[in-house]
């Protein structure tokens, strides 16, 4: 049976040209119905994970042959990033805010080499493919605007406001701390656009600081209690609007 690792070691050779799913097919003499089946599965699992690369040629190779970095996006509050590979041994990649495309922090992310330093400078590179998100929902604090609203996030690595259309404001008034469930991410000059699904209470108000931080990191319900003060109230309610 042809397992991921036979798979990839065998792209990873310098000797290598990228194939089509018949010739590997045939490289590796797959008769079998159902060995068929499970090696066409694994293919598109790799290529799904970025793991392996699909050319406009319905061909399969690694990225690393293709002059395509897959690693980790590093985000800084203004505005670039690096890419972390997931080789360890190859050195990170800045990546101008202008090439991040529509990728944001912790994002896994296939990048090409834009430039290369010879003096052991900083090597650049653009984002070409977003493998998975890592951010589908954010916290942060709503700015009412009437017909709209805008949650500016309280992760910092997250520059640019979250636009929320009128019908996902969901009955959020203006300073409290809210969830954001994202909808759709930034492009361009576009915003990412999401949906409030759950109020935290004011951001002024006693503990929802600490929720905040618990919604953030996805923490389960029982650290609420473990990181509660003992005077402090277990429930936030909504506070009326303030002018």
């Amino acid at each position: 049976m042809i397992t991921e690792q036979i798979l990839l070691d065998f792209m990873r050779e310098t000797a290598y040209k990228p194939m089509t799913y018949q010739e590997l097919e045939q490289h590796f003499a797959i008769e079998d119905a159902n060995e068929f089946r499970e090696f066409l599965k694994l293919l598109n699992e790799l290529e799904q994970t970025g793991k392996i690369i699909l050319t406009s040629t319905e061909r399969y190779g690694v990225p690393e042959r293709m002059a395509l970095l897959r690693g980790r996006l590093q985000a800084h509050p203004k505005g670039f990033a690096f890419l972390i590979p997931d080789d360890r041994e190859h050195p990170d990649v800045y990546i101008h805010a202008n090439d991040l495309k529509s990728a944001m922090n912790g994002d896994t992310v296939l990048v090409r080499i834009s430039s290369k330093h010879n003096d052991g400078g900083k090597m650049e590179g653009e984002v070409i493919r977003i493998v998975t998100r890592a951010v589908t929902e954010v916290v942060g604090v709503y700015q009412n605007h009437e017909a709209y609203g805008f949650v500016l996030p309280d992760d910092k690595r997250i520059n640019r406001d979250i636009f929320i259309p009128k019908h996902a404001i969901n009955g959020a008034v203006d300073g409290v701390k809210v969830v954001v469930k994202l909808l759709s991410y930034p492009e361009g000059r576009a915003a990412a656009e999401g949906e409030i699904i759950e109020v935290l209470g004011h951001k002024d108000d006693p503990g929802v600081d600490i929720l905040s931080i618990i919604r953030k990191h996805q923490l389960p319900e029982g650290s609420r209690r473990k990181c509660w003060p003992k005077r402090m109230p277990r429930r936030i309610r909504l506070p009326k609007t303030r002018s």
